[in-house]
């Protein structure tokens, strides 16, 4: 039995296929932020992941951020995490020698590169 749309159902369809793809394209006509391994030839704007062992962690003097320094190879990360990160809570609770991964984007600070966190990817003793 051969069942036949009424104009409705077809427009009803039709919109719904338009509204999907145009999801679709913009999923991917805007692009996927790519990170890469922190090193030293990271540049300024990189977006990076930091894995290493937690050497430091200090409080600034203002404002609740955190200063932590993470060793990652052979290199030493230098990351800042502001007091609004969402996972400020995860960060405050690691301590020295605790293994962390994050991802954040390099910035200049003072002519020094450093990392400011955006998300904490794990972390365990």
């Amino acid at each position: 039995m051969l069942m036949r749309l009424q104009k409705g159902e077809i427009a009803t369809i039709a919109i719904l296929s338009c509204a999907l793809f145009a999801i679709v394209s913009m999923f991917f006509l805007m692009g996927h932020e790519t990170y890469q391994t922190y090193g030293p030839d990271s540049d300024v704007g990189d977006n990076v992941v930091v894995e290493g062992i937690l050497l430091s962690k200090e409080r600034t003097y203002t404002g609740g951020h955190l200063l932590l320094a993470v060793k990652s190879g052979s290199i030493i990360a230098n990351v800042f995490v502001y007091s609004s990160c969402e996972d400020h809570y995860l960060f405050n609770g690691m301590s020295a020698g605790d293994h962390i991964k994050l991802k954040g984007t390099v910035k200049l600070y003072k002519g020094e590169k450093e990392v400011v966190a955006e998300k904490i990817m794990t972390n365990s003793n």
